[in-house]
């Protein structure tokens, strides 16, 4: 109850009755909404608290209210997602490449090839 797990999805899943789904029709409101809900899962593990179950039931996602900015914030707000998440798939190949560097050169070091 420490945190709120939030995915996106690009294949249909299958999945049990402890994960819920929330599918939008737009690609744009499904980024937007996954960022809200990131930032908001302190507000819904709060509510979640305090229940018989201690565990975020569907009616507390049916009840989070999420606003809605107009099509062009959303718009503006898909654009910067998607350079912020092409930046961050780049850094995680240029930090696996680099750790498969210095790997190389540890081995290296230790063989006395350097």
């Amino acid at each position: 109850m420490n945190r709120l797990p939030v995915a996106r999805t690009k294949i249909p899943v299958c999945f049990n009755q402890d994960i819920k789904a929330i599918l939008p029709k737009q690609e744009k409101i499904i980024r937007y909404l996954h960022r809200h809900l990131k930032i908001g899962q302190n507000t819904l593990l709060r509510q979640a608290r305090g229940v018989n179950t201690e565990g975020l039931t569907l009616e507390h996602l049916k009840n989070y209210q999420v606003m809605i900015p107009p099509s062009s914030m959303i718009e503006k707000f898909f654009n910067i997602d998607q350079v912020i998440e092409n930046l961050s798939c780049k850094d995680t190949i240029l930090l696996k490449e680099s750790e498969n560097l210095f790997n190389s050169l540890l081995q290296r070091a230790f063989k006395g090839e350097l």
